[in-house]
């Protein structure tokens, strides 16, 4: 990423102008750290994205005042934080915080600097607090959810409430070195049994590699959500040599492309779902279809699946064309064209050459419908 953005190198120097923008990168963001991480768990997602995304501009620019507010963020957070999470949807989803946070910190831990503010760069005590952080209050609430599911029948949760708690707890494991929940994290994607586990997470398949999401019959915002949170979890687990994304002949894949598929208007085979509060869902959702403002979540699909692995991802890679730059998100990291592009030439942007202003544009009222008349270099469309 440094070296292409300093390059001015295509596509990746299109994203950073984008991220760069973004208020979550700015370097006097702030905090909005409480002692109890579950008041607000948007709140506390936003500052973990803020943390994120400072330590990629720190990195990529060399300017050390936003790794510095990077480290201030995290130890914000680290320093108040004195109870288990509870709150609205806690415990739940306080785990895309949480895995978040987490990634965050890896990248402030594992590369060094040293700045005016912190001539030590983030500090071993500040390392370890943050690590407390994780084992006396964190890592509770994820296993709370993930064994129990507060009560609930196994199937009441959606998909990406178990997604996220899994992408935790392998975040969690590699930040505090804790094998154990690494470990648990793996096993939940691959055996678990809620349905977030990749074999309930596109819980049917179908001939010519689509996989049936779980969340299709609730709304497309739901269904990507999951399929992104997923991909967090496998990239993470894939960094530290363990292979989700291959696990169970690529499901996670199989999933992605299907609801990539229905998301460019294409159709797609369905199953009616049901579950054990009986919501009977017999038709695909067309809630949020076709949405290209909330979900970046393809680069990285597209990227590990096609660019790395050489395996036929049509769809990921459309829609990975389509949002490419990728921007921000509530719940996603996003800017996945800087994070995840390994191949100028796989990933062009523009990703089809722009056609010609068109010229001679006039247009014609009928019923129901208006036709357009255009020309561009001299031939009528």
């Amino acid at each position: 990423m440094k070296s292409m953005v300093a390059a001015n190198a295509h596509p990746w120097i299109d994203d950073w102008n984008l991220l760069i923008t973004d208020p979550q990168a700015a370097n006097n963001y702030g905090s909005h750290a409480t002692a109890n991480m579950g008041s607000s768990r948007q709140n506390a997602d936003l500052d973990a994205h803020a943390a994120y995304l400072n330590a990629i501009r720190w990195y990529i620019s060399g300017d050390t005042s936003f790794a510095d507010e990077a480290v201030r963020l995290l130890n914000s957070w680290s320093s108040v934080v004195n109870v288990v999470p509870s709150g609205t949807d806690v415990p739940g989803l306080i785990g895309i915080p949480i895995q978040n946070f987490n990634l965050a910190a890896e990248i402030m831990r594992s590369i060094p600097f040293s700045s005016t503010a912190n001539p030590n760069g983030w500090s071993a005590a500040n390392i370890a607090a943050f690590q407390n952080m994780n084992t006396n209050y964190l890592y509770p609430v994820v296993n709370s959810f993930l064994t129990n599911h507060n009560g609930a029948c196994i199937s009441s949760y959606w998909a990406n409430w178990d997604a996220a708690n899994i992408g935790s707890l392998l975040a969690m494991g590699v930040f505090n070195d804790n094998t154990a929940w690494f470990n648990q994290g793996i096993s939940y994607y691959e055996t678990g049994a809620g349905m977030g586990a990749i074999s309930n997470a596109v819980w049917t398949l179908y001939p010519g590699g689509l996989g049936q999401w779980q969340e299709a019959g609730r709304d497309q915002e739901h269904d990507q959500l999951g399929v992104g949170l997923l991909g967090y979890a496998a990239t993470t687990a894939w960094n530290q040599g363990v292979d989700l994304f291959g696990y169970s002949s690529n499901r996670l894949l199989a999933g992605a492309e299907y609801s990539a598929q229905f998301n460019q208007n294409l159709a797609v085979p369905y199953t009616t779902y049901n579950n054990c509060d009986n919501v009977q869902q017999y038709w695909i959702s067309i809630n949020g279809h076709d949405r290209l403002d909330d979900r970046p979540v393809w680069e990285l699909m597209y990227n590990h699946y096609n660019v790395l692995q050489g395996l036929n991802t049509p769809n990921s890679q459309a829609m990975a064309n389509l949002e490419r730059p990728e921007h921000g998100s509530t719940d996603h990291f996003g800017y996945g064209t800087l994070t995840f592009t390994l191949n100028a030439a796989a990933s062009p942007y523009p990703p089809s050459p722009i056609p010609a202003v068109p010229t001679g544009l006039t247009a014609m009222a009928s019923v129901g419908q208006v036709y357009l008349n255009w020309a561009t270099d001299s031939a009528a469309n």
